[in-house]
């Protein structure tokens, strides 16, 4: 917003015409409004998948651990022959790119680039009933609010 002060002041200061300073403010708004509206409501980061479930016929609801925002969920859209939809497994972690939605609160998996996977916990019976277990722990608690030593213990 102090950006947004000093440019109308300048805009003021150079003594331009009632019709130029009103052209110059309305495009000054547009482009605050497109930058507050638009670019603050797709993120990303680095997050690691605990859970995935059913919602509705098509979608899942997966449920993330991320050092910035903690255990959230996001909605993941398509079908059973979607990529994404591969890429985001149970204990996949990696790049993560969504969009938040305010007025639904509601928050959407765009992608997901896959940076490290763990094929031997599905490989052995043991070693996914462990991994199921510390991902429910973790869901459970909420990580104790803690979630900056949790990143570093899962990673």
């Amino acid at each position: 917003m102090k950006v947004y002060t000093l440019l109308v002041e300048n805009a003021r200061k150079k003594k331009q015409s009632e019709h130029e300073e009103r052209k110059f403010l309305t495009l000054i708004q547009l482009v605050f409004f497109y930058k507050i509206w638009f670019v603050s409501r797709n993120s990303s980061l680095q997050a690691l998948v605990l859970s995935v479930r059913q919602f509705g016929e098509d979608n899942r609801i997966v449920k993330f651990l991320s050092k910035e925002k903690g255990i959230f969920d996001a909605v993941l859209y398509g079908g059973p022959k979607s990529k994404l939809r591969a890429y985001v497994s149970p204990y996949h972690f990696g790049n993560l790119w969504i969009y938040t939605d305010e007025t639904k609160h509601s928050i959407k998996i765009t992608d997901f680039e896959v940076i490290k996977y763990h094929p031997e916990i599905r490989e052995n019976l043991f070693k996914t009933w462990c991994a199921s277990f510390c991902a429910e722990l973790l869901i459970k608690t909420d990580a104790t609010g803690e979630y900056e030593k949790i990143w570093t213990l899962a990673n």
